[in-house]
């Protein structure tokens, strides 16, 4: 007798998280396979990606790091199409344009400067459109007509459809951010207000609630449909205990979160509709005890609390662990700094840093010397600095997240000169992309190479598609290295 199913499985695709780094994508990731057998990290920013918090402990900051340096690595591989949008329900982005601008060009080098002034990075307003307007005409808008453009399904090339055994094929992807949940309105709710209708105050709570309700109910639908990435905030306080038992203790809404805590207008969808779920808080600055100055001076001048550390804890994931807290390492100036919060990370693990605490070194970088207050200028001037920083950063969060992949790790001097003894340049290896593309394989962007692929290296599991069987850089990539004439590859390819 033949097995009788419920349908099948022809429609169902795998949805790519978008690598962000800053030591988000290990822990909200699993590791795939890519089409020329590389391995990828499938982690970083999802499809429904939520922040909460207190004031002040830089949610919204936190949140456009992630949407724009998602943007800018769907850029590299696919120029001129994806777009940012941001619904302001608390009208604050306009107060400072020119530095939403400039926090957004610390980010971008396949994208233009000033995302803003290039309307690649539109912002409507409560003021200028209620919630429901803003979800219906521009959100639900955007998706339709993105739908029916002329080429928006695109081939994810490194990923493989199952069904098909050809590349994955899906919209071209788009980001959008509420910011702040909390304070979205209804056109209802808001003449209530302009009428001063005090006494219809719980009514207009009410219609608030349900108008946050249906929308996020209806948001993992409509970004799946429309591959656009949503991220929001809401605001989190404290829990009134409602029941007239002094001894009784508010229910927890989340496994860890604390009782007292409690998203304000976020409604309960918000728990398990989103795919990640932060919490950001903890926010201090990252000040050296003994000089009172900051822990990572840029510059002999830098203002002590220009540098803060904020923690951030996965109160609920879909595609990972929950419960564990990141340290993202946070500029006033300059917004999260994506290489110091992975060298802060590797200070923490005490993995990959050699030397002493007042001069030491990146174990795959060992000729350059670095120390406290040397670190955050040169890792900002030093590229292979950075990479370093990020394929050590990603190994120390394999040992705590991912421990199946046991047999595989070592310290990272270990790593350095054990792929050194195999005839693999550092620094060419250091000059590699380290993040998924659309186009995965374009001669037009550094070839990929990630963590994974180094650790597997050392125990011959993997050999790079871009490197010739002497470990040489074939020639159509070469122009992406600075490197000797005599380590180019000058016989002509057959193929890929």
């Amino acid at each position: 007798m033949a097995r009788k199913t419920m349908g099948d499985n022809n429609n169902l695709k795998l949805r790519p998280s978008i690598n962000v780094g800053a030591t988000i994508d290990v822990p909200t990731g699993t590791i795939v396979t890519g089409a020329r057998g590389e391995s990828i990290i499938n982690g970083g920013l999802s499809s429904v990606e939520g922040f909460t918090g207190l004031g002040n402990n830089f949610k919204s900051t936190l949140m456009h790091f992630m949407m724009v340096t998602a943007a800018e690595r769907i850029e590299a591989g696919l120029p001129n199409m994806t777009t940012l949008h941001t619904y302001d329900t608390e009208n604050n982005m306009s107060l400072n344009l020119d530095r939403i601008n400039s926090l957004g060009n610390q980010y971008t080098k396949y994208l233009p400067n000033d995302l803003l002034d290039n309307d690649i990075w539109t912002i409507k307003t409560k003021a200028e459109v209620d919630g429901v307007e803003w979800y219906r005409n521009v959100f639900t808008k955007h998706i339709n007509e993105k739908m029916v453009e002329k080429g928006a399904m695109v081939e994810y090339e490194a990923f493989l459809d199952k069904r098909t055994g050809g590349p994955l094929k899906l919209l071209y992807p788009t980001f959008a951010e509420i910011d702040s949940l909390t304070e979205l309105e209804g056109d209802g709710t808001m003449d209530m207000l302009e009428k001063n209708d005090i006494e219809k105050t719980n009514m207009m709570y009410m219609q608030q609630g349900n108008l946050k309700a249906k929308i996020l109910k209806d948001m993992p639908r409509l970004t799946h449909k429309g591959n656009v990435n949503l991220l929001l905030t809401t605001h989190l306080g404290g829990k009134i205990d409602m029941s007239s038992n002094p001894y009784s203790k508010p229910t927890k809404d989340l496994q860890y979160m604390k009782q007292d805590e409690n998203i304000k207008g976020g409604t309960s969808k918000l728990f398990f509709l989103t795919t990640h779920l932060w919490k950001a808080f903890g926010a201090t600055a990252l000040i050296n005890q003994g000089t009172k100055g900051p822990e990572y001076p840029l510059y002999e001048d830098d203002l002590a609390n220009d540098l803060n550390i904020v923690k951030m804890m996965q109160f609920r994931s879909k595609t990972g662990q929950s419960g564990y807290t990141l340290e993202i390492v946070i500029s006033q100036n300059e917004g999260v700094i994506p290489y110091l919060t992975e060298f802060h990370n590797l200070k923490k693990s005490k993995y990959g840093i050699d030397g002493n605490p007042r001069t030491f070194h990146l174990s795959l970088v060992p000729d350059v010397n670095l120390g406290r207050t040397t670190v955050r200028r040169k890792l900002k001037n030093d590229a292979k600095l950075q990479r370093a920083a990020n394929i050590l950063s990603e190994i120390a969060q394999y040992k705590e997240f991912k421990p199946v992949y046991g047999p595989l790790f070592c310290s990272g001097e270990e790593l350095y000169n054990d792929i050194k003894e195999l005839g693999y340049d550092w620094d060419i290896l250091l000059q590699s992309r380290g993040w998924w593309a659309i186009k995965q394989y374009s001669k037009d962007i550094p070839p990929f190479l990630s963590s994974m692929d180094i650790l597997r290296m050392r125990k011959g599991l993997y050999h790079p598609y871009w490197m010739d069987e002497n470990k040489n850089v074939k020639k159509e990539w070469a122009k992406h290295f600075k490197i000797e004439e005599k380590k180019i590859n000058k016989k002509e390819e057959k193929g890929d």
